[in-house]
C-alpha cells in the first residue's frame, strides 16, 4: 500500500536544544548519533526506501529559539532535488519580518508546501491577530497551516498556546479555504475536542503523529465517519520504525478503504502528490 507521511523530522542536535534531542535518543537509539551530527538527504530517501515509504513531509523544528530563517532555509536546502520530501516552512512572531512576508518567501523562494506553527514552543497563539495576513497568504496559495496540539515537548511548553484544538476554532471559520493540520489530534487529553472540530470545518484535518496507532479507534470512535480527513505521520525520529506504525494502521478494524486514505489518499489529495512508478518495497 503507497504511504505518505505527514510528520518526519530531520533536525541535527547543533539546530535543536538538548530536550528535544532526549526523546528520539531514548525511543529511536540507532539515529541519535546522526541525528546529533548531520543527515544527508540521499540517507533519508535510503530509509525511506526500507520502511515502503513514498513521500515524507519534512518539518521545521524552532524549538531551539534561533528564529525560523536558519531552520527554513536548512529545510527548503535539504528536500531541494527530490519530489520525495516535502518541505515544510516555519514563521513566528520573533522575527522582524512581517509574517505575511514570511509566508511568501518561504512559498514562493523557499518551495515549502506547507507551513507549521509550534505554538506551544514559540508563545504565541494561533489566532493571533497578527498572524492573519499569513494565513491570508497560504489560503491564496492554496497552502495548508499545521498546528501543534495536544501534549507538548519540550519541557516547560505551555500548551495554553495551542495545545487545545479549539483554538483554532475561530481561524478556522474565518479561513474557510485554509486547510488546518491538527497534528498529534490534540493527544491525549484533546481527541474529543479535535473531532469536534472536524465536525464543525470541512477544512481541517487530524495527523496521527504521537498517537500510538492502537489507540485510534478508542480515541477518535467516529474516525471512519471522518476518513477523508485523517492523515497519516510518524513523527520520526521519535519512532524507530516507520513501517511498524504503517503495519499496526493496517491491521485497525477500518475498511480497506479508510486505512488507504490515512496513509495515502487524504495527504496526496492535500499536498498534490502523484505516486511513484517502481517503488521499492520495504
Amino acid at each position: 500500500m503507497r504511504v505518505i507521511d505527514l510528520h518526519f523530522y530531520v533536525g541535527t542536535g547543533h539546530r535543536c536544544l538538548p530536550p528535544v534531542m532526549s526523546y528520539p535518543a531514548k525511543t529511536n537509539p540507532e539515529y541519535a548519533g546522526p541525528m546529533s551530527e548531520e543527515i544527508a538527504p540521499d540517507a533519508v530517501i535510503e530509509y525511506l526506501d526500507s520502511q515502503a515509504v513514498d513521500a515524507a513531509v519534512v518539518l521545521p523544528d524552532c524549538a531551539s529559539g534561533t528564529g525560523d530563517k536558519p531552520m527554513n532555509d536548512f529545510i527548503s536546502g535539504f528536500c531541494n532535488g527530490t519530489d520525495r520530501l516535502i518541505p515544510f516552512c516555519t514563521i513566528s512572531l520573533n522575527d522582524r519580518d512581517d509574517p505575511a512576508g514570511r509566508a511568501e518567501h518561504c512559498i514562493r523562494d523557499l518551495g515549502c508546501r506547507g507551513l507549521n506553527l509550534l505554538t506551544p514552543y514559540t508563545h504565541f497563539y494561533p489566532a493571533d491577530s497578527r498572524l492573519l495576513p499569513a494565513y491570508e497568504v497560504a489560503s491564496a496559495f492554496g497552502i495548508p497551516f499545521m498546528f501543534r496540539t495536544g501534549t507538548c515537548s519540550p519541557e516547560g511548553s505551555p500548551v495554553s498556546h495551542g495545545g487545545n484544538p479549539l483554538l483554532l476554532d475561530d481561524l478556522a471559520k474565518t479561513f474557510p479555504r485554509l486547510d488546518i493540520i491538527m497534528s498529534h489530534g490534540g493527544y491525549p487529553m484533546w481527541c474529543a475536542d479535535s473531532e469536534r472540530m472536524l465536525y464543525r470545518h470541512k477544512n481541517c484535518f487530524v495527523d496521527t503523529s504521537g498517537i500510538p496507532p492502537r489507540q485510534l479507534t478508542a480515541v477518535f470512535p467516529h474516525l471512519e465517519r471522518f476518513r477523508d480527513r485523517f492523515l497519516f505521520g510518524s513523527g520520526w525520529p521519535a519512532v524507530a520504525s516507520i513501517a511498524e506504525q504503517v503495519r499496526m494502521i493496517e491491521e485497525l478494524p477500518f475498511s480497506s478503504d479508510t486505512i488507504e486514505a490515512i496513509l495515502w489518499e487524504n495527504g496526496s489529495h492535500l499536498l498534490g502528490v502523484e505516486p511513484r512508478t517502481n517503488r521499492k518495497a520495504g
